[in-house]
């Protein structure tokens, strides 16, 4: 759904769900992996200001994720998928860009909170998943996921001009 308040402002919201399907896994003895699902929740804006020379964009969002696949390496540096258990991720991102006569800046970051929600047990002698691991978890649910960081940006500066009849710029 979204509403354009102005001509050139907007405010929107959407929920989307998706899935990774399963598979099986090139190690023979280790179980196939079965599908994974995320649903995503997401709430922003987007914006243009002063004849359009200064855009504002951004969202919230917050995702749900099922039966999450993940990759971990084994024998001979071949790597089995296992569902790991649940997680979520919740953020907020944005970005603006000003263009001012011949200076284009621009700037976007996300900030993203991303944890495993269920246990991930310890693998058995023939590194199939336990379904309940009453010592300690492979992954106890709470951890930030691997490989996701909590802050990403960027900024960017750039001058156009003409140079022997050419456009060119510096970035």
């Amino acid at each position: 759904a979204s509403w354009k308040f102005e001509p050139d402002k907007m405010l929107y919201a959407t929920m989307s769900t998706g899935y990774r399907p399963g598979g099986s896994n090139r190690v023979q003895g280790i179980d196939p992996y079965g599908s994974d699902t995320l649903t995503n929740y997401e709430a922003g804006w987007k914006t243009s200001w002063f004849d359009n020379t200064f855009r504002l964009n951004g969202a919230v969002f917050y995702e749900l994720w099922h039966d999450l696949q993940y990759g971990l390496s084994g024998q001979s540096g071949i790597t089995s998928i296992y569902n790991a258990g649940n997680a979520h991720s919740k953020g907020v991102e944005g970005e603006a860009d000003w263009v001012i006569g011949d200076l284009e800046l621009s700037g976007s970051g996300t900030y993203v909170d991303a944890r495993l929600t269920t246990d991930f047990c310890p693998l058995d002698a023939s590194q199939n998943v336990v379904e309940s691991c009453p010592g300690a978890a492979t992954a106890p649910a709470g951890p930030r996921l691997p490989v996701m960081p909590a802050f990403k940006g960027n900024a960017t500066a750039r001058y156009n001009f003409y140079f022997g009849g050419f456009q060119c710029y510096v970035q």
